[in-house]
């Protein structure tokens, strides 16, 4: 009876044992599960300025406060920014860079210097600067395009042409303007000239148009 009582005894505390064994062991698992997700924002992570030689590994018992890595690197930026601020004398000068650095990852907060912009805003200025310099470029190749046609439009007039160019800028010249008439010819000329692409120009799209 008493060995009976014995081995009940023994298998029962054996189970709730196992039981408690087998509770706690995917919490432990979660924990390094959730460890090692942090510790994935610092692989792409860019050390440099006054953090150039910073080992990563020294960042991870701070991990726990940022969400991405994108909020650590800009943490770090903040960081490297306010210590340029302090070299350049727009700032208390800060005679412990990496010092400063753990402090305001245990505060868990940083002020940036005035001015300071994120990688993200940088990246959105270059691409835009890209773009207006490309923008700049193709209009002044169209400009120069519309030039050239002109100049060609001009080669291609025919002696007709030009006698009837004579004519009409001959027609618009004032003797009593206080202009002379040499240059009311020229500034004549090439506002007709002018008139006369412009006609074509916009005929050729109508024909386009219906095409």
């Amino acid at each position: 009876m008493y060995l009976l009582e014995s081995v009940i005894l023994y298998a029962t505390q054996s189970s709730i044992h196992g039981q408690k064994k087998s509770s706690t062991l995917p919490a432990t698992q979660n924990d390094r599960s959730c460890s090692s997700n942090k510790e994935l924002l610092l692989q792409d992570l860019v050390l440099e300025g006054a953090f150039h030689d910073l080992n990563p590994r020294s960042l991870v018992s701070h991990l726990d406060k940022f969400d991405t890595a994108e909020d650590l690197q800009n943490f770090l930026d903040i960081a490297n920014a306010c210590i340029h601020a302090a070299k350049e004398g727009h700032a208390k000068p800060i005679q412990n860079p990496r010092g400063f650095l753990f402090a305001q990852l245990r505060a868990g907060y940083i002020n940036p210097p005035e001015g300071y912009k994120s990688r993200k805003v940088h990246a959105q200025e270059l691409r835009n600067q890209r773009l207006e310099e490309e923008l700049a470029a193709l209009r002044r190749l169209k400009e120069r395009e519309q030039e050239l046609q002109f100049a060609l439009f001009v080669a291609q007039l025919t002696a007709e042409d030009l006698a009837r160019l004579e004519r009409e800028a001959q027609a618009e010249v004032k003797p009593n303007m206080g202009l002379s008439p040499a240059f009311q010819m020229e500034m004549h000329r090439d506002s007709i000239l002018k008139q006369w692409f412009a006609q074509r120009t916009q005929l050729h799209q109508e024909r386009s148009g219906h095409l």
